[in-house]
């Protein structure tokens, strides 16, 4: 390496100082390694070339000691620094050293804070900076439950705006936001992790806010609703126009009822929603998937243009649409209905009624490739019920490639429902079916509904079985069987 030049062997260092992701970020953010160090202190000459080098000292990883900091600064030059600290005791003694930096502060990030970091944060941030574009702050305690920060005044993001006119990217954990602020309509980026509002809104209040952030590209609410439940009706909306990425997590479905009703998103936007809904919660209201996610295309295109699906009914709703052809837009949401020890009791919402209401939000989209779960432990006899897959496949004719699980730990009747369908001459399209814990005992029932549909000229061009674990595949004659009634590739395991 000696004999390299100055300038590769400088590209070497920067190389060794980059880290990995910040952990929890919610958008990717690079961390720094010290790993460069070592390699710095082996002879004079590296070590000249790392100390004249400014870029290897603009990203400052901090974690028991903060005597580096200063030396960090005094070797940038005027350079933009980043720094991110990954333990708390440090974090008030280096802040007192940033307040001397603060108008060449271009990222902080706190990985891990407590009680004291605020009270230090409020010192930082009680200086200009003109510069800092993103900021992520997580404050960490048994001393502060989660549920219980909005009660303590003091943990607040304590941010004046015109003090960081160029902050655009906000992640908070614990820590409370005005939602007043001038700062939120500048910001491309926001995340909020069980962080509560300053003061509740009322939820019209908050939608013209939302309306305010039309910069937004990615907006994260993790138990984190700035608005009071039950929602007032409203006729107002707000359009997001760049967002890309929301990710919604809560206890109360009103609120994903709420947001997905009145904002309106791009068909390119990941929408992700998961909700921790309690067994009684659930009975009590009846709830039904067009309870949580409302059937409105207008404001998520995705349901009508979607061109994947995955429905899975396995101790919740999972549910899944895609239209990859048109970009990255996706809808992902998790229903969780019932909390671990209140399993046993289910949710009184059957796969049937699931799949039904799963087919009705996605009736005029051009699926061409669906994947389905439909399996139900703790209730053995609703996987049964009649005409639980007929609907649906009639709703989406155009579909090309299926994979399908099979109830073979709960009856199968519904997978004896699936040959039926295939026999019937329904999905004339269809092309490529995977069959997942498939029941050995079906594996000839399969073959009569490829032999019906073959003579049809409904054949297919790819079929891939794995049967439930613990037999021993597909038999050897099945499987010759199957190769002559399917003109492509034919797995069987």
């Amino acid at each position: 390496m000696l004999n390299l030049p100055n300038e590769l062997i400088a590209l070497v260092l920067e190389h060794l100082s980059e880290g990995p992701t910040v952990l929890d970020s919610s958008w990717p953010l690079q961390s720094s390694s010290n790993a460069w160090f070592p390699l710095a202190l082996t002879c004079h000459r590296i070590h000249d070339v790392a100390v004249s080098t400014q870029d290897l000292w603009r990203r400052i990883a901090v974690f028991s000691r903060a005597g580096g900091l200063d030396v960090a600064f005094s070797r940038s030059g005027d350079l933009e620094i980043d720094v991110i600290f990954h333990e708390p005791l440090i974090i008030a003694p280096a802040f007192m050293q940033l307040a001397q930096h603060t108008a060449r502060l271009r990222t902080l990030i706190v990985v891990e804070g407590d009680r004291n970091t605020h009270l230090a944060l409020r010192f930082l941030l009680s200086h200009p900076m003109p510069a800092l574009t993103t900021c992520q702050v997580h404050v960490v305690s048994t001393e502060i439950p989660p549920y219980r920060a909005f009660t303590d005044s003091g943990m607040r993001f304590p941010v004046r705006p015109d003090f960081v006119p160029n902050l655009r990217a906000l992640q908070l954990g614990i820590l409370g936001l005005d939602w007043t602020s001038d700062v939120l309509p500048r910001l491309r980026k926001l995340s909020l992790r069980d962080s509560f509002p300053q003061d509740y809104l009322t939820f019209d209040t908050t939608l013209g806010i939302l309306a305010s952030c039309t910069a937004l590209e990615h907006l994260e609410l993790r138990y984190s609703k700035p608005f009071r439940i039950p929602v007032t009706t409203t006729e107002r909306s707000a359009g997001l126009p760049h967002l890309r990425t929301f990710i919604l997590e809560s206890l109360d479905y009103e609120v994903a009822f709420a947001l997905l009703s009145h904002l309106h998103f791009s068909e390119h936007a990941d929408v992700d929603v998961k909700l921790d809904i309690n067994t009684d919660v659930a009975a009590e209201a009846a709830l039904t998937i067009p309870e949580i996610l409302p059937l409105d295309p207008a404001r998520l295109p995705l349901l009508a243009c979607a061109t994947f699906a995955h429905f899975s009914f396995l101790n919740g709703v999972f549910f899944e649409c895609a239209a990859p052809a048109r970009g990255p837009g996706r809808l992902h949401a998790f229903l969780d209905p019932a909390s671990e020890e209140d399993i046993d009791e289910g949710w009184l919402y059957t796969p049937s009624e699931a799949l039904e209401h799963f087919y009705a939000l996605l009736e005029h989209a051009p699926l061409r490739a669906l994947k389905l779960q439909v399996v139900w432990p703790y209730a053995e006899e609703t996987c049964a019920a009649d005409g639980l897959f007929a609907d649906v496949f009639e709703a989406f004719p155009a579909l090309e490639e299926l994979e399908y699980y099979g109830n073979a730990g709960a009856g199968v009747a519904s997978d004896r429902q699936l040959l039926d369908v295939l026999a019937g001459g329904a999905l004339p399209r269809l092309s490529t079916v995977q069959l997942w814990e498939w029941n050995e005992g079906l594996v000839g029932f399969l073959i009569e509904a490829l032999q019906i549909r073959a003579t049809g000229g409904l054949r297919l061009s790819q079929l891939d079985i794995r049967l439930v674990a613990g037999g021993e595949g597909v038999p050897g004659a099945a499987l010759q069987e199957l190769y002559g009634l399917v003109d492509g590739e034919v797995k069987g395991r």
